[in-house]
């Protein structure tokens, strides 16, 4: 869906995405068009699923980045904020604790 926004469009496009939707659609970032900037937030694997209260066995716990495949294809990488809309993929590396933060923060 972002890249058919990005493709329609000479403005800038942010895609916000966690680590296991960019790592089921990894062959999408061989097309990016040069407008989309994706974020994704990397939280070692599909804690949605916490959040959803289903079973644990959804969860797919990894220890990757996007940092070794956007680079073979080529695209701007960085896991610093200093690079927010500089660089095409920005990798946000949170861990279990910040995330578990996050969603109590959310539903208060």
């Amino acid at each position: 869906l972002a890249i058919g926004l990005a493709q329609s469009t000479e403005e800038r496009i942010y895609c916000l995405l966690g680590d296991i939707t960019a790592f089921y659609d990894l062959s999408a970032l061989s097309r990016l068009p040069q407008n989309l900037f994706l974020i994704v937030i990397n939280n070692n694997g599909g804690r949605i699923f916490d959040l959803l209260n289903l079973d644990s066995r959804m969860i797919f716990e990894h220890n990757q980045t996007l940092q070794k495949i956007s680079n073979a294809m080529n695209l701007a990488y960085s896991q610093s904020l200093q690079d927010w809309g500089k660089i095409q993929v920005l990798e946000l590396l949170v861990d279990h604790q910040q995330t578990q933060y996050f969603y109590q923060e959310w539903k208060s």
